[in-house]
């Protein structure tokens, strides 16, 4: 009794409610102490029937359940779907932002080592000292924006993003794989 109770996932309560009896009288039965009355054993037998025809119903595969698993698993195909896509898009954007942060810290790394040039020089320039200090402070201002660390931040979220874009890949082609088995035998 006490097998089939937990095959169920019932508490002594539970079966006790459903065989008409106590719960002590049912703990007493299981402990082999008594006997169940005519009718809960009749109802018990009942029990274990229905359970028998709802394994064998439970073994045979629901075809909506199944149905609703396929749809499932197209709508997270879907999702993955937008999630690469939106990935792929990321990384072109951030890929070209790098490759343009990377230029414009050459053109100013060679604009503030031009206006230091032409403040060590003096002659003519000179004159115009405080005009190349402010040059030069602009120009590292502006540095400051494309830096090598801040190029390695863009550089390291471009390798996040290509991660993310190559699982959503992987786990779609699993998902595609398990809406359409014939198609992994390639």
């Amino acid at each position: 009794m006490k097998y089939f109770r937990t095959q169920l996932h019932l508490t002594q309560q539970e079966l006790a409610f459903l065989l008409g009896v106590s719960q002590s009288l049912l703990s007493m039965y299981e402990k082999d102490l008594r006997e169940l009355p005519d009718r809960a054993s009749h109802k018990q037998a009942q029990l274990e029937w229905e359970l028998h025809q709802f394994q064998q119903q439970k073994s045979m595969p629901d075809p909506r359940e199944a149905l609703r698993q396929q749809k499932k698993m197209r709508k997270l195909e879907k999702l993955l779907d937008n999630q690469a896509r939106e990935a792929e898009e990321d990384i072109l954007r951030i890929d070209e932002a790098l490759d343009k942060m990377k230029e414009r810290q050459k053109q100013l790394d060679l604009k503030l080592a031009f206006i230091k040039r032409l403040m060590a020089a003096g002659g003519p320039w000179q004159e115009d000292k405080d005009l190349l200090q402010n040059m030069a402070l602009g120009a590292e201002v502006a540095l400051d924006g494309c830096d090598p660390v801040r190029q390695q931040e863009v550089a390291y979220k471009l390798l996040l993003l290509k991660a993310r874009m190559k699982a959503a890949r992987q786990i779609q082609r699993v998902v595609k794989q398990s809406l359409n088995p014939t198609a992994s035998g390639r």
